[in-house]
This record gives C-alpha cells, sequence and structure tokens, in this order.
C-alpha cells in the first residue's frame, strides 16, 4: 500500500468453531472509515464479499478454523488500463494464473536454459 501497488478495500475474518457455528466482521464494519476511497462500489464490493465471503465459508470452512478475505484494488494497473481504453482497446477476457503454476513455469525455465 505504501509503494502505491495495491488499495486495501476491505478486509473479512470469519472463523468456524468446533459446533460449526461461524463468528465473521469485516474491518469495514469496525472502521466505517477504512473504504472512504471506495464509496461508489462499496455496494458491489459488500456483495462480493458476502458471496464467496463470510456466509460462502459457512460451508467451505472446516470446523476449528478460520479464514481472511481480502479484497484490494490493483492501483499500479490504473495507468495501463486507462491508456488501453483511451486508444480504444476494450478488455476480452481477464483470468488469474494460480502462483503454483507461476513457480512451476518458472522452475521449468531455469531448468531448461
Amino acid at each position: 500500500m505504501e509503494a502505491g501497488t495495491i488499495r486495501i478495500i476491505d478486509i473479512a475474518f470469519v472463523s468456524k468453531d468446533e459446533n460449526g457455528d461461524v463468528a465473521a466482521f469485516e474491518l469495514s464494519d469496525l472502521d466505517p472509515g477504512g473504504a472512504a476511497g471506495a464509496r461508489e462500489s462499496r455496494r458491489d464490493i459488500h456483495r462480493a464479499v458476502q458471496r464467496g465471503g463470510p456466509d460462502g465459508c459457512r460451508e467451505e470452512l472446516d470446523p476449528n478454523s478460520s479464514a481472511a478475505l481480502l479484497v484490494w484494488e490493483n492501483v499500479w494497473a490504473k495507468p495501463v488500463a486507462d491508456a488501453i481504453r483511451d486508444a480504444g482497446g476494450e478488455l476480452y477476457d481477464y483470468d488469474r494464473v494460480p502462483h503454483e503454476v507461476v513457480v512451476a513455469a518458472r522452475e521449468w525455465a531455469q531448468a531448461n536454459a
């Protein structure tokens, strides 16, 4: 965040006890001013966190465990996205490459260099 690479929009914490009871809260619940820069998209972010976040963890989370869900903006990408849009470009597809795949590809490339 200090380097301007990302901006944290919200963090949700979820825990499930041995009986399966789930407790959850979002950082913005504790500090409503913490997401001051995201007022316009706040409803969309909240729906996304709820859809896959604390409520979605009820079934996925093992008893006696916890999770943190982080919603962030890739600030570094804004100038690139703006330049693409200004040039008439459109987003065709978006996908994330899992970290394990990146590591495996890098290790393969280094071994075969």
